[in-house]
């Protein structure tokens, strides 16, 4: 292999994990009785702190892996109810979490399957896991 090659794929490598040097790349899981129900993945700094981290949830696009019944009245939101709990890990060690007995989402405009939590519901679970 070339030099330059090489020295282009060692650049590049991160971008294949998601994050850029001085990054972890975090998992997102918001389960409902012990079900998984939400997932997203991002990158924060390796610097951050666990309310740092849970701070940039709001307005994160989660992935529906279990079901979500939208709200009778408002199809773009859902309120998850029961036991409900958000976790953060990094390389699948606990970074963070939080219970709640239920979280209000918001629909992401144009998707079926994706979900947000709006920054009310960031900042009030993050009281609740004593940020």
């Amino acid at each position: 292999m070339r030099p330059r090659y090489a020295v282009l794929l060692l650049a590049l490598a991160p971008l294949a994990s998601g994050c850029f040097g001085g990054q972890r790349l975090l998992e997102a899981t918001v389960e409902r009785d012990g079900e998984p129900v939400l997932q997203a993945k991002y990158g924060i700094s390796d610097q951050a702190t666990p309310a740092a981290a849970w701070s940039q949830l709001a307005g994160r696009h989660f992935k529906a892996v279990g079901p979500v019944t939208p709200d009778a009245g408002d199809p773009n939101k859902a309120t998850l109810k029961g036991k409900v709990r958000i976790t953060l890990r990094h390389a699948g060690t606990h970074f963070a979490s939080a219970d709640a007995d239920q979280l209000r989402l918001v629909r992401v405009a144009g998707a079926d399957d994706e979900w947000e939590i709006p920054k009310e519901e960031v900042e009030r679970t993050a009281k609740t896991a004593g940020f």
